[in-house]
């Protein structure tokens, strides 16, 4: 006791002695800490990411490498004639196609509240785990514009009235029956949105030409598929076939696209 006694009073005069150097040690050991603690912190979080999907394990999404003379641009969406090729494929349980194209203000009487989300197929609310609250969320998406809520955009808009039934329009789109309201995500969900609409509206829309069979091999951006694995179905050998078929549809033309399957998982969020 008496010998680690003698130490401390010989290293509180040796830092006395420099207490400029001290100052400036202690705060980068702090510095570092702090930065350490973060940075675990953030590695922690990111690797929770979409671990509350039941099938995380078996849920993809499809993502394009282009190439074409000028750049080499690579987008986590995918032109959505690939989806119909996705059904195809005897390993895919479930396919979903998602579009970005849902933003702008939701006009309910003399409220004008800015909404953001996504057009997606019914089979959204089956992929992805993001519970319902009201509604039946196998069919709250078939017909044209039906649109579903998180219960704070609900809350936002109708206040304590009931939701479901009630009708908005959006900009662009027209009017749009509320057919379910859905938990608020979790903020380790990589897709964040407000509302959900159906992807069948936009089939009923002539100006989404990026539907169509022939130009919509042509977009790129905004459209996403996502799809879930039978249990033991094989994923490499889905990537081979996405690819085949890549190599038809671009053999006769200026760019050239190759696919890529992305499991949940392995997504990081970003912009």
């Amino acid at each position: 006791m008496g010998m680690l006694t003698n130490y401390i009073k010989i290293a509180y005069r040796v830092l006395s002695k420099n207490k400029l150097f001290t100052v400036l040690n202690v705060i980068g050991l702090a510095l570092g800490m702090s930065l350490s603690l973060l940075f675990i912190a953030l590695l922690s979080f990111l690797h929770r990411y979409d671990d509350f999907h039941p099938h995380k394990n078996q849920i993809y999404r499809v993502t394009t490498q282009l190439y074409d003379k000028q750049e080499n641009p690579r987008y986590a969406s995918a032109p959505v004639g690939l989806a119909q090729k996705l059904k195809d494929f005897t390993g895919v349980e479930k396919v979903v196609r998602i579009h970005n194209l849902l933003y702008g203000d939701a006009v309910y009487g003399e409220k004008k509240i800015p909404l953001n989300g996504y057009f997606a197929d019914p089979e959204f609310f089956e992929v992805f785990n993001f519970p319902f609250l009201r509604g039946n969320k196998a069919t709250a998406l078939i017909n044209p514009n039906t649109i579903v809520l998180s219960e704070t955009e609900a809350k936002t808009i109708f206040g304590s009235k009931e939701p479901m039934g009630e009708i908005v329009n959006l900009d662009g789109y027209g009017s749009f029956v509320i057919t379910g309201i859905f938990k608020d995500l979790p903020e380790n969900s990589h897709l964040q949105f407000g509302a959900i609409a159906s992807y069948n509206t936009l089939l009923s829309h002539k100006k989404a030409t990026f539907l169509d069979n022939k130009t919509g091999w042509q977009s790129f951006n905004g459209s996403y598929i996502y799809f879930r694995l039978f249990e033991n179905a094989e994923p490499a050998h889905l990537e081979r076939f996405l690819n085949q078929i890549a190599k038809q549809r671009y053999a006769k033309q200026d760019i050239k696209a190759a696919f890529t399957l992305q499991r949940l998982d392995k997504i990081v969020p970003g912009p």
